[in-house]
């Protein structure tokens, strides 16, 4: 079966490393993290394409694929943007020269988002967290307190649709 882009979400949000603006992006196959800021004003930032700028800006906006139905994705995941199947294989391409993290299906072992009720953290700026487990390593991407329910929604859907049997969500 040929990789299929899912969809995915960038946003001001969230962050990882001290990187602002990060992403994720899903394939049948992968999840793909990039950064969104690539140096001066995002505001004038040029684009390549349009399809680099639906990409990349940070639009919080979740960006589907109809590729991604087929599959057996639950109904009504693919929202927003859709890119045809001649895009959605761009997309890949342009992901790939971006990506700051790549985990393959079979490496990821749990992907949990914690959401912080109270605390420093939840004080500091913090809405939780999405901590992705592989067998080797641990990722950790701070969501901020800014953070919209739906964008923590488009977040669990897409998570849910990557890989039922590994996403967890925790609330403390």
């Amino acid at each position: 079966m040929d990789e299929k882009l899912i969809g995915g979400f960038m946003s001001g949000n969230i962050w990882r490393r001290g990187r602002p603006y990060y992403g994720f992006y899903l394939t049948t196959d992968r999840i793909i993290g990039v950064t969104g800021f690539f140096g001066g004003n995002l505001a004038q930032r040029e684009w390549n394409s349009e399809l680099e700028a639906a990409l990349f800006s940070v639009r919080d906006e979740f960006v589907g694929s109809p590729l991604a139905k087929g599959t057996d994705l639950p109904a009504g995941l693919v929202t927003g943007h859709q890119l045809s199947k001649d895009d959605a294989i761009k997309a890949i391409e342009l992901l790939e020269g971006k990506k700051d993290l790549e985990l393959s299906r079979e490496d990821v072992e749990e992907l949990r988002i914690k959401k912080h009720k109270r605390g420093l953290k939840r004080f500091f700026g913090r809405w939780g967290k999405l901590t992705i487990r592989t067998a080797g390593d641990t990722y950790t991407i701070a969501i901020g307190r800014e953070v919209t329910e739906g964008e923590v929604q488009r977040l669990k859907g897409m998570f849910t649709a990557f890989d039922k049997e590994k996403f967890v969500i925790e609330e403390k």
